[in-house]
């Protein structure tokens, strides 16, 4: 039926008639906006005490990789289509085919992986939940399992595909987790693809993104760990990635470690961390293995701010010249077709690492793009800006810690990673006295020093009329041969060239 007016008392005493001899409740999100306006409406309706099935809560579980399932409406978190009128008999419609779609996907789902869904969902087969018990056991063709049944298919469905210590752990309390494991779960059976879990799951059950880090980003440092021997091992990852044996034995620490690694091991653990490494001995490494491993395991995004166009085009170039296609960048040079499109990537889930200039943090359509994702980290190259001589060059860094600061909310900052080749002592102060302040952080500091012995500098006289001659020539003969695409490729290769000539006139 359809309310076009009049008396709503009147209208909802139909509605109550209407569903008399009706077996259970479908809807989209009917458990968090429909119901309770109903019950403050007239609290007495007696559908009110009919079992509920709602499709928005069944969709992460139907669709892992894709959980934005399309309907042409909007409630509240759902992350669907907005329509421009409200038509609720034709959005039942709309629900009751979603159903569909959802039991048809549940029946191709992994039977191990039903049987859990089924314990955690159904709490209660004999009451609230009778309607969802029995969706279930339709598609299981069996009871809800046992306690003891449902804990052995969960330690079985991690095996491999997380910490084992954890999965122990988590497993002894798994019946009280309900549909947050679910949740995680499901998402796990899709993990390392381009999967996220929906925003609305992370803001009502938040204890189901916690539960993915705990099992798969969350170092258990048993010998005897498969997972974690192979998932936290710095140089395993770095070969994995980019298929080096091992990182740059200098600059190193005082005891000959090198630093590249154990900044990459206190990013990979969650610390947070600035590295000072001079020109040319691997930074980007040291956020991009980091990044990489995190989005693979949790699909958690890490946001890197950097100054410099040219870069940033640099290293997404670099990363998919290695097969690596989950780096975009977003700054003021692209189209409008462009930036929707890597908007998009953002917001489902394609992009692992996003590299922005910090004026970005200024646009409506990113901050909206980052609230779809979890923020596993925040990086800032070329951390020196926001020393006290950096801010008056790029202002914006000096909003970075109010910025991470309301992006996380409550909940805990996410580690921070600060990288620079120029640090002096007072910089190195004032970037760590920067994020104490606002963040009520601690940054470890990995000294790798300033000295740069890959850069030579040589003065070549010339004169006005010369001047841009001489440049050209010099261009021409130190840069590569095949340098192409205009000013941004030119000045990405001068910033790897060994050495270019000053002039004098």
């Amino acid at each position: 039926m359809n309310y076009q007016g009049g008396s709503l008392r009147t209208a909802l005493a139909k509605l109550d008639d209407f569903a008399d001899g009706a077996t259970f409740i479908l809807g989209h999100n009917l458990i968090d906006f429909d119901l309770p306006h109903l019950a403050a409406a007239k609290p007495d309706l007696r559908l009110l005490k009919l079992p509920v099935v709602d499709i928005l809560r069944l969709s992460p579980l139907a669709f892992p990789r894709n959980p934005y399932h399309h309907l042409v409406k909007h409630y509240q978190d759902g992350g669907l289509k907005r329509a421009q009128i409200s038509d609720p008999e034709r959005d039942a419609g709309l629900a009751l085919g979603v159903f569909v779609d959802q039991r048809r996907a549940l029946l191709r789902a992994p039977p191990d992986l039903l049987l859990i869904l089924h314990w955690l969902c159904v709490a209660q087969p004999d009451g609230a939940d009778r309607a969802l018990d029995g969706f279930f056991m339709e598609l299981r063709n069996a009871r809800r399992p046992s306690d003891a049944e449902a804990r052995t298919e969960v330690g079985r469905r991690l095996d491999g595909d997380a910490c084992m210590t954890q999965a122990h752990a988590i497993g002894a309390e798994a019946g009280e987790m309900g549909w947050a494991l679910a949740y995680a779960l499901a998402w796990l059976s899709v993990a390392g693809g381009n999967s996220v879990m929906p925003p609305w799951v992370r803001h009502k059950f938040p204890e189901a993104g916690r539960l993915v880090q705990q099992l798969r980003d969350t170092a258990c440092n048993d010998p005897a760990c498969i997972w974690c021997g192979e998932r936290h091992d710095a140089r395993k990852e770095l070969k994995r990635w980019f298929g080096f044996l091992d990182f740059r034995p200098e600059p190193a620490d005082e005891e000959g470690y090198p630093l590249q690694r154990a900044i990459v091991e206190a990013a990979m653990a969650g610390k947070h961390v600035l590295g000072i490494l001079p020109t040319g001995t691997g930074k980007s490494l040291c956020y991009q293995i980091p990044a990489l491993s995190r989005y693979d395991k949790t699909g958690a995004l890490t946001v890197v701010i950097s100054p410099l166009v040219a870069l940033m085009a640099d290293q997404v170039a670099g990363m998919e010249a290695r097969g690596i296609g989950s780096c975009v960048t977003i700054n003021g040079l692209l189209s409008m077709p462009e930036r929707a499109d890597a908007l998009n990537r953002v917001r489902l889930g394609d992009a692992g690492i996003l590299l922005i200039s910090p004026e970005q943090l200024r646009a409506r359509s990113l901050r909206r793009a980052l609230d779809q994702r979890e923020i596993g980290s925040w990086v800032l190259d070329e951390a020196h800006c926001l020393s006290r001589w950096g801010h008056d060059f790029r202002p914006d860094y000096r909003y970075m810690g109010r910025f991470i600061r309301e992006k996380a909310g409550n909940g805990p900052i996410p580690p921070v990673l600060c990288l620079t080749a120029t640090a002096k002592p007072d910089v190195r102060e004032d970037i760590v006295l920067h994020f104490q302040d606002r963040l009520g952080i601690a940054l470890t500091v990995f000294p790798g020093g300033a000295e740069r012995t890959n850069l030579s500098f040589e003065v070549i006289p010339t004169s006005s009329g010369e001047k841009f001659v001489h440049i050209h020539q010099i261009l021409t003969s130190y840069l590569p041969t095949d340098v192409a695409g205009g000013p941004s490729s030119i000045a990405r290769h001068a910033g790897k060239a060994k050495r270019l000539p000053s002039f004098c006139n």
